[in-house]
């Protein structure tokens, strides 16, 4: 073997092809073919090729529609939260509002109870005086 002096220093003259094929190297880096055998054989390999090519970006494209459609659906469902969450805050302020008007509803209550109680006095009194008045009191 002529490489063996040089291999004490770790020169090797390359890596067998067996070991090439188990590590996955390219088959153009493992086989040598002719220059027929490539005019014969790259034109099938070419068009091989280009097919996964036209199917990868088909893919690609269909994954693009997609993640454009789950875009859109997620900036809609964010327009749908925003509005929710409006509706909440409205929803609170109503709520504010209907407090206020229960108050000022027990309020307008109370104030009717007094004002009736103020009435009857009132008719109570004219009473009372309308009795002092009649003609058999005097």
């Amino acid at each position: 073997m002529v490489a063996a002096p040089w291999a004490a220093l770790g020169i090797r003259r390359g890596i067998r092809r067996e070991e090439r094929v188990e590590r996955g190297d390219l088959s153009a880096a493992t086989v040598h073919r002719s220059v027929r055998e490539l005019h014969d054989q790259l034109p099938a390999e070419l068009d091989a090729r280009r097919a996964e090519l036209r199917e990868i970006r088909e893919r690609i494209a269909e994954a693009q529609a997609r993640f454009d459609k789950q875009l859109a659906d997620e900036k809609r469902l964010q327009q749908y939260k925003r509005g929710l969450e409006a509706l909440a805050d409205a929803r609170a302020e109503m709520q504010k509002v209907v407090g206020k008007l229960r108050e000022w509803e027990q309020g307008l209550k109370e104030h009717e109870k007094e004002l009736s109680a103020r009435e009857e006095r009132i008719a109570a009194r004219e009473r009372a005086l309308g009795d002092d008045d009649s003609p058999s009191a005097g």
